[in-house]
Parts: structure tokens; C-alpha cells; sequence
């Protein structure tokens, strides 16, 4: 596992290849197809093939510290199980890449599977960030933790502070 340093991001902007027009991100993150109409010329696309890649820098403004590390994640919806894993984990929060469309104010409950523990750690969170870009950038969600024991709590911090030298 990785320290997530970085003081800057690069977040993926698409623009229109007929008229140039930038998409916001809410745009986007409703589209669920691979083909998408302009907001600005009318104009129909394909986003995989055709968007425009533009890469932005925004500032990280996250209170907490982000370390890069892989982790099962299962959860129950509705009535399949589901196997996803995270992308980076936090004492507040992590990001799982996963498929499944959540909207942002979603509550989900979730199972995280920490190394040598015999039981998966219950934590119930609030899906703060989405990503669903039809396959142009990494899926997934960021999830803020609302609910979690304090003994599960103490053990995903001893996790991760063994990796705060890293």
C-alpha cells in the first residue's frame, strides 16, 4: 500500500469533437450509454471513440489522508451479492470501484475485508463522490463512513497507520 500524496489531481474532462463545447461532470456522469448528444451543437457522438480527453488539475481538498490499497468489498443489492474492492481507504471514507450506480446521498452498507482479520469490518457509508463516465475512466464511488463500531474503526486506523511511514 501507497501513501497517496499528491496535492493535485487530474480529473478527466470530455469535450464535443464537433463544436470543441466542454461537458460538466454531471453531464457525464448520467450518461448511460456510449453514444451522447452535444449540450452545446445538438450533435450525437460516441464517447468512447470520439470525445475529446481533457485532462484538469483540481486541487485535493480531502481532510483526511488517502492511502492507494486494494481491499474486498461485498455487499447485498438487491438480493445479489456483489464483490467490488477499493481504490484508496481513509479514516474517514474510501473509494470502490465498482459498477454499480449509486447517486450521490445514497446509503450503503458494506463488509471490508482487512488482511489477517477472520471477520469482514461492517460499515455503513454515504456515497459522497460518483464516477460513471460510460467506461472512459475508472468506475466507482467515494464512500464517506457514517456508521462504523469503534473496535472496527480502531482496526481499519492500525491498518492503515502501518502504512503512514510507506
Amino acid at each position: 500500500m501507497i501513501k497517496d500524496r499528491r496535492k493535485t489531481f487530474i480529473r478527466k474532462k470530455f469535450a464535443c469533437p464537433h463544436c470543441k463545447g466542454v461537458f460538466p461532470e454531471d453531464f457525464l456522469k448520467n450518461i448511460r450509454d456510449i453514444y451522447a448528444e452535444c449540450l452545446h451543437c445538438k450533435k450525437t457522438f460516441c464517447l468512447r471513440t470520439e470525445a475529446i480527453k481533457l485532462d484538469v488539475k483540481v486541487k485535493d481538498e480531502r481532510q483526511e489522508e488517502r492511502y492507494l490499497v486494494s481491499l474486498d468489498i461485498t455487499y447485498d443489492e438487491v438480493g445479489k451479492f456483489i464483490k467490488d474492492y477499493t481504490v484508496s481507504v481513509s479514516k474517514g471514507g474510501m473509494f470502490v470501484k465498482t459498477d454499480i450506480r449509486y447517486d450521490v446521498g445514497d446509503v450503503v452498507d458494506l463488509y471490508l475485508r482487512i488482511p489477517n482479520l477472520n471477520e469482514p469490518i461492517t460499515i455503513r457509508g454515504e456515497v459522497v463522490y460518483t464516477n460513471f463516465t460510460a467506461g472512459l475512466e475508472e468506475s466507482g464511488v467515494g464512500i464517506k463512513f457514517l456508521e462504523i463500531d469503534r473496535d472496527s474503526r480502531e482496526k481499519v486506523i492500525a491498518y492503515i497507520k502501518q502504512w503512514q511511514g510507506g
